[in-house]
């Protein structure tokens, strides 16, 4: 299979077929084995034809994993979207399985819903939804950090420090090392 993924580059036609082939596997009676494995293909050759499969993955905590593993290359708004679309329904592992991958797809439509999970009860959702605005990397996701920056819980100031490193080589990467200066600069200050 891993051959026909290579074989079938340039053959929209043929990848199209492995593709549905691959999604078939998604489904019971499928061992787990099978399913990451056509996860891991899927990651690589997916498109939006196989996201109603990979969809009912997103539901199940033993399978979201490989689920995000599957739309972790896929760009395309209709997979952001099926990640977000899981997430309100999530909890526990899936639900931080989900908030990481929609913060390193750096979805900027779940800036408000990570903004009120960072204060969620949840320390990991919390520390997790602050990494991903972090990533997100938006004007809106720096102001949910900076407003964390002022009233986070003690417990919640490790992963504000991390998303304001992330925020902060961002701005360096983008050329803009004045602002990535002055966001270090307030993160020290006492």
């Amino acid at each position: 299979i891993e051959q026909l993924v290579r074989d079938t580059a340039g053959k929209p036609a043929q990848r199209a077929e492995l593709e549905a082939a691959l999604a078939k596997l998604l489904v019971q009676p499928a061992t787990f084995e099978a399913r990451r494995f056509a996860c891991q293909q899927l990651a690589i050759i997916g498109t939006d034809a196989s996201l109603p499969a990979i969809a009912k993955l997103l539901r199940n905590d033993e399978t979201v994993g490989i689920a995000c593993l599957a739309l972790s290359a896929q760009l395309s708004p209709k997979a952001i979207a099926t990640l977000r679309n899981a997430l309100p329904t999530s909890s526990g592992q899936a639900r931080l399985q989900l908030i990481g991958a929609l913060g390193n797809h750096q979805d900027a439509q779940s800036v408000r819903t990570f903004a009120g999970l960072a204060r969620d009860g949840d320390a990991a959702t919390a520390n997790m939804a602050i990494i991903a605005l972090g990533k997100i990397g938006t004007a809106p996701a720096h102001e949910a950090i900076a407003a964390l920056r002022k009233d986070a819980k003690p417990t919640l100031a490790s992963a504000v420090a991390d998303a304001t490193l992330i925020e902060a080589g961002q701005l360096a990467a983008a050329g803009d090392t004045k602002a990535a200066a002055a966001l270090i600069e307030e993160m020290l200050a006492p």
